[in-house]
């Protein structure tokens, strides 16, 4: 009779060990299925970000050539009425040196 049991206090006890050996490997699964889906997420989030940093960045180089692209633009256009401004001073000129000369003969 102590001898059955001693044998089912052996036998629970190796049942126990099994169990937390089992729990064992199944938190060592969840632990390693936690960790691969962080780094998955982790991934996942720095392809989002580098997607968005791409998008953010055409965006700007877009708006930095409209920029760039009416800054030419209006140049050209003070540039063009200096131009003539200078052609209508050139004829002011041209016409007093004519009457300067014309008033001495």
């Amino acid at each position: 009779m102590v001898r059955n049991v001693i044998q089912k206090l052996v036998e629970v006890e190796k049942q126990a060990r099994r169990m937390v050996q089992d729990a064992q490997v199944e938190a060592d699964g969840l632990q390693s299925g936690a960790q691969w889906q962080a780094q998955e997420r982790a991934a996942q989030a720095r392809e989002a970000a580098r997607i968005e940093a791409e998008r953010l960045l055409e965006t700007a180089v877009r708006e930095a050539q409209r920029t760039k692209q009416e800054r030419v633009a209006r140049a050209a256009a003070e540039m063009q009425t200096e131009i003539c401004l200078d052609d209508a001073v050139a004829q002011r000129i041209v016409e007093a040196v004519v009457r300067a000369v014309s008033a001495c003969s």
